[in-house]
């Protein structure tokens, strides 16, 4: 018989969600987006392993990223994203859609970037930062 050791899903030692906001945590999220789903469908469709898979679940539902919903009707759970878990993925997409506008500016709209601020903070068009 194959023994089973539990642990704390969050360790002690992270200070807050932040800690726990990574590219895994963003995926699984985004797969709830649209609407709510059995852990097996959510498992096929996560990108790490079924095992990676139950411990992130467990810290998004641990953060209030995540809850479960139990139907009479159905025989099995079903994971959905919390108001706050919404607004988080919001978040999240956004600050992914700013990263990849500013980091597809190209070479010359990066350099008109640095010497407008090299320009500001220098004091120059009356502007101090």
């Amino acid at each position: 018989m194959m023994r089973i050791r539990e642990q704390n899903s969050m360790p002690k030692k992270k200070s807050g969600i932040l800690d726990y906001l990574d590219e895994i945590a963003f995926e699984i999220l985004k797969l709830m987006k649209d609407a709510e789903k059995r852990y097996s469908d959510l498992q096929k469709e996560s990108p790490v392993s079924s095992g990676a898979f139950s411990t992130r679940i467990n810290q998004l539902i641990e953060l209030g990223l995540v809850k479960i919903r139990y139907d009479l009707t159905e025989r099995r759970p079903l994971y959905m994203l919390t108001p706050t878990g919404k607004r988080i993925l919001e978040l999240l997409e956004e600050i992914k859609q700013v990263y990849k506008e500013g980091v597809s500016l190209d070479e010359k709209e990066i350099k008109e970037i640095e010497e407008m601020m090299n320009k500001s903070e220098s004091g120059e068009h009356g502007i101090n930062c």
